[in-house]
């Protein structure tokens, strides 16, 4: 009686086993086609952010970002920030938008120090008529603070890109 539970027992650890296998190949699989449509459109992963429901991608081509669905044109964005929680650590105003520059919208980092009630880094994306925040992750993780860099920063040279190209175009 004893090998007959305990042989169930293997043989259903091993059910348990191969469904854990087979779940974790089709979510490969499915965020392999996601980079590959991403791919297919033109578009380049700037940063992988990993969410509740699987990784979100942020990527560009040479006219927009993309972020959760959203298009965000590079030539309409006027200013973004990294934060961390509310507290912006960069930031990028557009030269080419002067009412974006006239103000500050929030004190710098000079003049605050960070709280931990929301220790999250963010990249907060402000275009004309909305502020699109990506959510990199906690403070607790190395990562998110890498992710936050690297996707303001691609913001950053497009903003200045864009102000570069209609400068010149002024001139």
């Amino acid at each position: 009686m004893r090998n007959l539970i305990a042989g169930a027992v293997v043989i259903l650890l091993a059910v348990v086993a191969l469904r854990m296998a087979t779940a974790l190949q089709g979510y490969r699989r499915g965020r392999e086609q996601r980079r590959e449509r991403l791919s297919a459109a033109g578009r380049a992963i700037v940063a992988e952010v990993p969410a509740d429901d699987g990784p979100e991608f942020f990527a560009e081509d040479a006219g927009a970002f993309y972020w959760a669905d959203r298009r965000i044109p590079k030539h309409d964005i006027r200013a973004a920030r990294m934060l961390f929680g509310d507290v912006p650590l960069a930031r990028v105003r557009a030269r080419r938008f002067p009412e974006a520059n006239a103000g500050t919208d929030t004190p710098g980092p000079e003049t605050e120090t960070p709280t931990f009630e929301r220790a999250q880094w963010d990249v907060a994306i402000a275009t004309g008529g909305e502020t699109v925040v990506v959510a990199c992750g906690a403070i607790r993780e190395q990562v998110s603070q890498e992710l936050a860099r690297r996707i303001f920063e691609a913001v950053r040279q497009a903003v200045e890109t864009c102000d570069h190209a209609v400068h010149h175009s002024d001139s």
